[in-house]
This record gives structure tokens, sequence and C-alpha cells, in this order.
């Protein structure tokens, strides 16, 4: 299955649509949150070292959260249609399990005429088409044969955290500096995608160690099931994880304002009271009882929030953005401050 943080709801706008029925069947809960909101964290970011107000930039940014958001809707959809005789082996839930095929092309059809309007949007931009056409092309590559790379061990991982994580982020700096008018900057270029693709192979090992049960039964040979849980743990904690907060660090330094560090060192204080005062065990890559995935709260929660502001200190106009932002990923936001205020008043 599509590697996904934790459940979130889609924003109200969202349930509402007439693309909701689609929206459900793509498993939108699952990834409207955790892989939007690090994009856009990006793209705050670069426009905020660009100078420009996030809100004059704002038709790049819808088109960007569309496009995205149509590449993940069909990632989960494809990924459902090619792991259908896997998950029935397996005795999982396989949304499209049933569907008729006329069903499942209408599904698929609407993600991706949304993906080629955007594209053409974007037809003057060479490396954001290229980019955008990662996202794409890793996914299909990942699910579908003859490549299928979800069964072919470091390949998949790779496929998975670059189509979700490392392509969107990089498109994210891309655009960005083209609406601000200027010339990419390499090393923040490669420091976000290499950033966002590290965290991305740290949360697709995460699913996978949730679903090593389900993939033994149908003999699915993930990068867990052929190299075990361990090693798995080893690679997180001792290549991928320092190398995720190293490349943020940079990102943080980089950022004009010191709103990004503070945020930082707010949710550092978050992470302790929970562990005191909740027992909220914080985890790189491990499900245990009562856990947290370490860092994933401060990309979803909180670092787009404190880019923002630190944007609307120089573009009052960017209050709107903050506004929308907010409505858009309310739920994270939400249950953010509901656990802050359990560990301040339990």
């Amino acid at each position: 299955m599509l590697s996904s943080g934790p459940t979130v709801r889609l924003p109200v706008a969202a349930r509402l649509s007439p693309l909701a029925s689609i929206a459900r069947l793509a498993r939108a809960e699952q990834w409207w949150s955790y892989k939007l909101s690090p994009m856009l964290a990006i793209y705050y970011a670069t426009l905020l070292r660009s100078g420009m107000s996030v809100a004059e930039a704002g038709w790049t940014g819808l088109l960007l959260l569309t496009g995205i958001g149509a590449c993940a809707a069909y990632v989960s959809l494809s990924n459902d249609l090619a792991d259908r005789r896997d998950d029935r082996i397996a005795g999982k839930p396989n949304r499209l399990e049933g569907k008729s095929p006329p069903a499942v092309a209408l599904a698929l059809a609407v993600p991706l005429a949304l993906g080629a309007a955007v594209a053409w949007c974007w037809r003057s931009d060479l490396l954001a088409l290229l980019a955008f056409a990662g996202s794409w092309i890793s996914f299909t590559a990942y699910s579908f044969e003859p490549l299928r790379l979800k069964t072919r061990g470091i390949w998949g991982i790779v496929a998975d955290a670059s189509g979700a994580h490392g392509f969107p982020a990089l498109l994210a700096a891309l655009l960005a500096f083209h609406a601000a008018g200027r010339a990419p900057d390499l090393l923040w270029c490669v420091c976000a995608a290499t950033w966002s693709g590290a965290f991305g192979l740290r949360g697709i090992l995460w699913h996978q160690l949730l679903d090593a049960e389900a993939d033994r039964r149908s003999g699915t040979a993930t990068f867990v099931q052929r190299y075990g849980a361990a090693v798995s743990q080893k690679i997180v904690g001792h290549g991928l994880f320092p190398i995720e907060l190293a490349l943020l660090l940079i990102l943080l330094w980089l950022v004009p304002g010191r709103g990004s560090m503070f945020a930082l060192a707010l949710y550092a204080l978050y992470v302790v009271g929970t562990m005191v005062r909740l027992e909220i065990r914080p985890t790189l890559v491990v499900a245990v009882p009562r856990y947290s995935l370490l860092l994933v709260a401060f990309y979803v929660a909180i670092w787009p929030l404190a880019l923002l502001l630190d944007s609307v200190w120089r573009h009052p106009l960017d209050m709107v953005v903050v506004a929308v932002h907010a409505l858009l990923f309310h739920r994270p936001i939400l249950e953010l401050l509901d656990t802050a205020r359990r560990v301040v008043w339990r």
C-alpha cells in the first residue's frame, strides 16, 4: 500500500465537493496534510528567501496544490488498482475491490485530467514540468508492471520517497523562484529536495514496517521484507534521520527571519511535554504504543504557519494566506493545539 502519515480528515470544503467520492476512494484523508503541507512549507520558505509576498504568488501556489494533490490521488488509486490481488491474499481492505472497470477508469481519469491541465499552465517552465512529471513517473513505475518497483527493494522506497516528497519539494522551490522572477538557487533546491526525500524515505519505511505482516502473507518483496525490520531501523537511525535533520537545520538557517528556529524550539518543548505529561514516545520510524513520529507535527502543522507569520511581518496581506492555509490544514493544527492544551492543563 501507499506510504502515508498519520490519518487526517479532509478540509470541510473538500468533503462537500462533488469530487468528494473520488477523494474518499483515493484515501485522501491519509495523505492530504502529510504530503501537501511540508511541500507548501518549501514554497513559502522559497518565497520568503526571494522577498516576495505569498499572497502575490497565490495563483502559482494554488496550481501547485492542485497539481500535486491530483498526483497524490492518482498514486493512491493506481496503487490500489495494482495491489488488488496482493491485498486479497493478505486480507487487507482495498477500496477498488469490486469496482467496475468504468468506475475505476473514471476515478483515474479525474486526477489525470487535473494534472494535465496544471501541466499545460506550466508549459513554458521546462524545469517545473520535469519535476512535476517526475512524481507521476515515479509512482507509475512504483505500482505497475513491468517495473513495479514496489517489489524491488531499495528501488521501491526511492521511487516512493521521490514521488511523494522529493520531486514535489523541488517543484515547489522552482515555482516559487519563477513566481519571484529569480533564477533558481541550486544549493537551496538541492537541500530542499534532499531533505524532503530523506523524510519520504523514513515515511515509506515506517509504512512498510506497519504493513510487514500483510506483505509477508502476500509475498510482496518490499525493502523491509528483503532486509528485515532491524536493518531498516538502523538505516533510519544511523543514516536517513541525521541527514534529514542536518538539512532541515540548513534550510531553517537559510530562511530570512528567525521564526522557523523559534518554531523548532517550541516543537522541542512540545515533544518533551508530551513525553513527560502524556507519556507519548517520540520515535523515528517504529510504531509503538502511544507514539508520535518525530518532526512530523513540525513539518505538517508548525513550520508552514511559522513561515507564513514571518512573511506577514514583511507583507501584511499574507495574513489572508495564513487563514486559507489554516482552513485547508485545520485538522493537524487543531490536533496539535489540543495535545498542547492537555500537556499544560492535564
